[in-house]
């Protein structure tokens, strides 16, 4: 199901024009590794093909149908591929791509979004707990013992269901670890481990009602088609009133190979938004890729590049004073995403070194057991196995998912926009211009920035978001404005043409760029950027990766991580 078994030999993509939507050979319909297939007209690969808008084919009546997507999967030959591409039904049709979880193998986070300690053992609190908001998980599973169902401790589960799309395993249980941690982190009620609720285990969300939709497998690996189909379930179940679905999770993703609009990741997460489920996404670890000397600019992955969805860098926390002498984590990608120049990601979160419990034979624990600790507290030692650390976008975007679910529980009629456009405007600006990070397991050393395609609109400040009652107009989108090199600048463009004029950026004051960005974004109409890569000119190989009219990403872009030892930034 790999993408490694299908007969396609892509193309260097160093040689590709950039990809825009129209602006494909023949008919447009096939991605441009499906236009490189081999011609092997008896050796079946497995597709996912788009549909316009109201069109009702066979081949959707057919297996792998995805009706509230509008999409389906199938096995075909490259001889069926080219009757595909004839079809005038379909929109676009694309391999099924590999996805991967985006963790890098908060101490007490809940300082650092905005809550304070009065003394040591008596953390601040929202009042809110996410109590009757339904937040879909889409990951490798959850098992229901960890903060969720721990007797003797605990007894109430929060996950009222769960349902596989893994086509090569058949269990909801989480065999691998990633999501039984990123549901620790939005829902895990960590406050019944000895009741005083001081423990860094506790949730954002403690009360939220989960679901698990397990799109990833015993490694951390899964399909396009696994997660397309989770959206579309979790589409299905919110429209029949079954499980009322407010928030997705998408602790995963994988590298950009077109533009949003062709993107059926994207595509699919758009088709949650507009249906009311607000999505998160994490933005990826490939912030320490110099491959094409863009010092980690240009890295951020898909579906976080869409730009309807909230996506989430990664900070790392600096002590006990609060947020101000946070810093990006070293390995958060960042924007322009690849393609479209998306500004990405919309706000920061905690996810450096993050703490969840895990059992002891999931594979990330039996793997690195270095990340096994114990934990003591000045009142005493609680003796829970397995408590494991994390790193990575993927704990960084629970932290928004768990706080999206106590603005919905303050207020259920917040549509997907409103919530962005609040997170983003309430979001902590004040950032130290810049860190050097350095890595205790190589050695190396990180010079990271503060800029707007690093920490996005920044800092999850999730106290100042609850005490926030502005409501931005509904029926106005909170799109994440996107690049273009104009005259020797980098212009911020605050519309798609081809999507909507309606964007809340541009209604007022309110909701304008001083606001959402401070001094991160906009100075004389042009972006703020420290980076070379940024200001630089066409003859620097990072400038033209970014601005130029070719285009080097794709395979060799390390979205997935390879070194699940490392902790994390210290």
């Amino acid at each position: 199901m790999y993408l490694n078994r299908i007969t396609i030999s892509l193309i260097a993509l160093t040689s590709l024009a950039m990809a825009q939507p129209g602006n494909t050979k023949g008919s447009g319909r096939l991605s441009r590794e499906l236009r490189a297939t081999d011609g092997d007209a008896g050796q079946p690969f497995d597709v996912i093909i788009r549909y316009k808008d109201g069109a009702e084919p066979r081949a959707r009546r057919a297996q792998g149908r995805m009706p509230e997507v509008g999409m389906a999967t199938r096995r075909v030959t490259a001889a069926e591929l080219r009757e595909l591409e004839q079809d005038p039904d379909v929109e676009y049709v694309t391999p099924d791509r590999e996805v991967g979880a985006t963790h890098f193998p908060p101490w007490m986070y809940m300082e650092a979004i905005g809550f304070r300690f009065a003394a040591m053992t008596v953390p601040e609190r929202p009042t809110q707990t996410g109590n009757g908001v339904y937040v879909a998980v889409l990951d490798s599973g959850i098992n229901k013992d960890a903060y969720l169902n721990m007797a003797p401790y605990c007894t109430t589960s929060r996950v009222v269901y769960s349902k596989n799309f893994v086509t090569t395993e058949s269990t909801t249980a989480d065999l691998y670890g990633h999501g039984t941690h990123v549901a620790g982190i939005i829902g895990g009620e960590g406050t019944c481990l000895g009741g005083a609720g001081a423990y860094p285990m506790t949730a954002v969300a403690p009360k939220v009602k989960l679901l698990n939709l397990r799109v990833l497998d015993a490694n951390g690996r899964g399909q396009d088609s696994y997660v397309i189909a989770a959206i579309n379930h979790a589409i299905s179940l919110k429209t029949a009133g079954t499980y009322p679905i407010k928030v997705i999770n998408l602790s995963l993703g994988r590298p950009v190979r077109e533009s949003f609009r062709l993107d059926p990741l994207c595509q699919a997460v758009e088709k949650a938004w507009k249906a009311g489920i607000t999505v998160v996404v994490a933005a990826g670890n490939a912030g320490r890729d110099n491959t094409y000397n863009t010092q980690g600019y240009g890295t951020i992955g898909s579906p976080a590049n869409d730009p309807y969805v909230i996506t989430v860098g990664a900070t790392r926390m600096a002590g006990h004073t609060g947020n101000s002498d946070d810093t990006i984590a070293s390995y958060s990608s960042k924007g322009p995403s690849a393609v479209d120049h998306v500004m990405k990601p919309d706000l920061v979160a905690p996810g450096n070194t993050v703490y969840a419990r895990l059992d002891a034979s999931q594979y990330l624990v039996r793997s690195y057991q270095a990340n096994a600790i114990g934990i003591s507290f000045e009142m005493g030692t609680i003796n829970v196995q397995n408590v494991f650390l994390l790193s990575g976008t993927s704990m960084a975007a629970p932290m928004v998912s768990g706080s999206v679910a106590l603005l919905l529980q303050k207020d259920s009629t917040l549509r997907p926009d409103q919530i962005k456009a609040r997170l983003m405007k309430t979001a902590f600006k004040n950032f130290v211009p810049g860190a050097a990070i350095t890595d205790p397991f190589t050695g190396v050393t990180y010079n990271v920035t503060h800029d707007a395609l690093t920490v996005g609109a920044g800092y999850l400040d999730l106290k100042a978001a609850l005490a926030n009652t502005e409501k931005p107009t509904a029926g106005k989108l909170a799109l994440s404005p996107w690049l273009s090199w104009t005259n020797g600048k980098a212009q911020v463009n605050k519309t798609y043409p081809t999507i909507s004029t309606s964007v809340l950026w541009g209604e007022s004051v309110l909701w304008g760029d001083s606001v959402l960005w401070g001094d991160l974004v906009m100075k004389n109409g042009a972006l703020v950027g420290p980076s070379s890569v940024l200001w630089g000119d066409s003859t620097q190989r990072g400038f033209s990766v970014l601005w130029g009219d070719s285009v080097l990403w794709g395979d060799s872009l390390k979205l997935f991580d390879e070194a699940l030892s490392i902790k994390g930034d210290r």
